[in-house]
């Protein structure tokens, strides 16, 4: 009887604590073309757990190879990403944003949070080589993307393996540029822009309605 009685609460204990250490997963799919995408819940936030991949006028793969869209999802100008969604979700504002960031922990170390374990590139920290990643504790796992230049800097694709920038849908009011957010590899802290190119395109991270 002992013996039952401890299975039954370590059983109990293993439960707990997947359930407060675990993120809270789910699937979703996009109505417009069947594509099934995780989603993970932060705080009182749901977002998608994988960058959007709708393909759509003023989307791109990176360095137009489908691959890299199997890999990463799309890269979308400002005004594709204002547009690109599926039914139920939206392009994240400067305040939801900023939501999430609190949620685990601050912006300052948000990137650290919120970076995928693999898929970055190799930094050089106290003397060593680490990879550029994060700890990925909310399941968020955000993938070194890279971007596509803005069109008038010849909308050339860069940074793989070293960041990924998030498109944001807060206009500046006094600039003619958008909001935007950086995740790099050398980095904890999330690095927020103020006045983005509305041509250069990058990753899509929708929050559900």
């Amino acid at each position: 009887m002992r013996i039952q009685i401890k299975g039954i609460l370590a059983l109990s204990i293993a439960l707990t604590v997947t359930a407060i250490g675990a993120p809270n997963n789910g699937v979703f799919k996009d109505s417009r073309d069947g594509q099934k995408y995780k989603k993970v819940k932060i705080g009182k936030q749901v977002w998608m757990a994988e960058n959007l991949n709708y393909k759509m006028e003023g989307s791109y793969c990176y360095e137009n190879d489908e691959t890299h869209c199997e890999k990463y999802g799309r890269l979308y100008e400002w005004d594709a990403a204002m547009k690109a969604c599926p039914k139920g979700w939206h392009l994240p504002d400067k305040t939801e944003f900023e939501v999430l960031f609190d949620a685990v922990g601050g912006i300052s170390i948000a990137a650290k949070m919120l970076k995928s374990t693999d898929g970055w590139d190799v930094v050089m920290k106290g003397g060593r080589f680490v990879t550029g990643g994060g700890t990925d504790e909310y399941g968020f796992s955000a993938l070194p993307a890279g971007v596509k230049g803005p069109v008038e800097r010849g909308g050339f694709f860069a940074a793989e393996t070293l960041g990924t920038i998030f498109q944001c849908s807060t206009k500046n009011k006094d600039k003619d540029g958008s909001y935007s957010f950086t995740l790099a590899i050398d980095g904890d802290k999330v690095i927020v822009a103020d006045n983005a190119d509305k041509s250069r395109a990058a990753s899509v991270r929708s929050v559900k309605d």
